[in-house]
């Protein structure tokens, strides 16, 4: 009896949400700009890499260029993920509101704090933790704003366009604000450093040149790289008013999701569920498999012929690298068509995003031509797109019967999970220096084709795997 009038109940709520009001695209466009404002933050380094080399990194050691850029990275999923790890706890009892403000507001002071940090690494490491503190709030609290205000018919469209925030942020970042963040930029070229120490042999020390003595010398930095944390700030500060003084929460007659609370204790049932912990380990896969190719493709891409790689140029491999995630924005293709399919066939959107990543890995970081390279390219975009379409909005279906409180718990582990994935990325590294190959100290075999199939290429299949564990059984459906 209870269960029926349970089912009743939720009919009734669905039915209200069917149609999306005026407030609740609202409410997107508020929860969007403030997630695309914060994942510009995110991805701000890979866009300036150049002016960043060249302002920050060159100055502490030509040698530390990589590890400093990863650094950056790792700092952002750190403080993200402690971050969804307080709203996993925390969000439901303060107010998604209450996430959302305090989330604008870190972002804010990480722009702020690396649109100040002149040349100090240090500081822009800081703006990093800062930010990125914000940015596990934005993933948190935006996709469970967006899941009260939208209902069954409409949700995945919903949470498809906002899960182009990082696409949209990366085109921001590279084509509109890139150009101008690197006017008068002076690169760090071997002929000018070279010409430099030789014109002033003092930067010569016991254990090498003074890298910061020859940057400055030479005349080598980014005058204008700041602009993207400016921008991002302004960006954020309009977020952050308009959810302080529009933002509400749906009344509960007409909320996608019931909105009466309940204890934690029995909340967390609803997220222990077989098909629950299927679906979030598949955002732990999609992460995983993504950031294997994210953080290295540019690497690859500029890596010699002779060790491995497709030898293009810097500014050719970032363009290349940067379009590819932000192909991203054809997710909500893959949220419109999630939104025809009946519950019991919306899996079928994971097991294909799980399949298009194994074929990806399959000629990931293959030097293998131009035809491989495009091959790679189409099936990364078409599993990111499915994947971001589909992992978010089959949540809330799963758990609604837990209303917000479960709703509020499964996100926030998404977003834990997430960031999970970017950091245990690290290890791709050691994997790739692993298979490595160096003669006579230079590395003529880069281990980037063992790396793809030893790591990316088996979590794709564990993904499509725990992708077909998600097809509700009969009592589901």
């Amino acid at each position: 009896m209870s269960q029926n009038s349970g089912s009743t109940g939720n009919n009734e709520v669905n039915a209200a949400a069917s149609q999306p009001s005026a407030r609740a695209w609202a409410v997107l466009a508020m929860t969007f700009l403030f997630s695309v404002s914060s994942a510009m933050l995110w991805f701000s380094t890979t866009a300036i890499t150049d002016g960043f080399i060249a302002e920050y990194v060159f100055k502490l050691g030509a040698e530390n260029i990589g590890a400093n850029i990863g650094l950056l990275m790792t700092d952002v999923a750190i403080a993200a993920l402690i971050s969804s790890l307080f709203c996993f706890f925390f969000q439901d009892r303060l107010g998604i509101k209450t996430i959302m403000v305090i989330g604008s507001v870190l972002v804010v002071g990480g722009m702020l704090i690396a649109a100040l940090s002149g040349s100090d690494f240090m500081l822009l490491r800081a703006s990093r933790y800062v930010g990125g503190l914000g940015i596990g709030c934005a993933a948190s609290s935006s996709t469970t704003a967006i899941s009260l205000w939208f209902g069954d018919k409409k949700r995945a469209l919903a949470l498809a366009i906002w899960a182009t925030w990082v696409p949209v942020a990366m085109i921001i970042n590279y084509v509109i604000i890139r150009p101008f963040a690197l006017a008068g930029l002076v690169p760090p070229s071997e002929e000018l450093i070279g010409a430099t120490i030789g014109m002033h042999p003092e930067v010569m020390g016991e254990h090498g040149p003074d890298m910061a003595a020859v940057a400055e010398l030479a005349g080598i930095s980014a005058p204008n790289i700041h602009l993207v944390y400016w921008v991002g700030a302004v960006l954020a500060i309009v977020a952050f008013v308009a959810l302080l003084l529009f933002y509400k929460n749906p009344q509960a007659d007409s909320s996608a999701i019931h909105m009466e609370k309940k204890p934690f204790a029995e909340a967390i049932k609803f997220i222990t569920r077989r098909r629950v912990i299927a679906l979030l380990l598949c955002f732990f896969c999609f992460t995983f498999v993504s950031n294997t190719f994210i953080t290295y493709n540019v690497d690859f891409f500029t890596t010699p012929a002779s060790a491995g790689g497709l030898e293009m140029d810097q500014g050719t491999a970032g363009l290349v690298a940067v379009l590819t995630s932000a192909m991203g924005v054809f997710a909500p293709v893959f949220g419109a068509i999630s939104d025809r399919l009946t519950p019991g066939r919306k899996y079928l959107i994971l097991v294909f995003s799980a399949c298009c990543y194994t074929v990806a890995s399959v000629f990931g970081f293959k030097a293998w031509g131009t035809p491989a390279l495009i091959a790679y390219i189409v099936f990364t975009v078409l599993a990111m797109a499915s994947a971001n379409a589909s992992i978010r909005p089959n949540l809330p279906l799963m758990v609604k019967e837990g209303g917000v409180t479960a709703v509020t718990l499964g996100l926030a582990a998404i977003t834990f999970l997430e960031f999970f994935g970017q950091i245990f990325t690290i290890f791709v590294g050691m994997v790739k220096d692993g298979f490595a190959v160096v003669e006579n100290g230079t590395v003529v075999y880069a281990g980037y084709a063992e790396t793809a199939w030893a790591v990316a290429l088996p979590v794709a299949v564990i993904f499509i795997v725990l992708a077909l564990l998600t097809r509700p059984g009969k009592e589901d459906r």
